[in-house]
């Protein structure tokens, strides 16, 4: 997951958030059943779409696909993105306390 997120990240993305979950609640998210349905569901997606564009007989047919992908592979890297931004507060907050030390 990690080598895709470096492709999707929120200026890529254009996208900005604001996390609300804790570090738990993600760890908690990622472990559990309803995620690793829900993870398996899009990679099954995503090789579908790969197959597809390899048949795809218009540009227009094309460009669609390509969209999908993008959107699929956007929820099947949003938790590496959310941790990501954990470690980046945690890289934060120790330089705040490196300079106030």
């Amino acid at each position: 997951m990690d080598s895709d997120q470096s492709k999707l990240d929120e200026e890529s993305l254009r996208v900005k958030f604001e996390v609300l979950s804790t570090e738990n609640d993600l760890k908690q998210f990622m472990e559990s059943p309803l995620w690793r349905d829900f993870s398996k569901l899009l990679e099954n997606r995503l090789e579908v779409i790969q197959k597809e564009m390899t048949t795809v007989e218009t540009m227009e047919g094309l460009k669609d696909l390509q969209g999908e992908y993008r959107g699929v592979e956007f929820w099947r890297v949003l938790p590496g993105m959310i941790r990501s931004r954990y470690e980046m507060q945690k890289e934060l907050d120790s330089k705040k306390e490196q300079n106030n030390g």
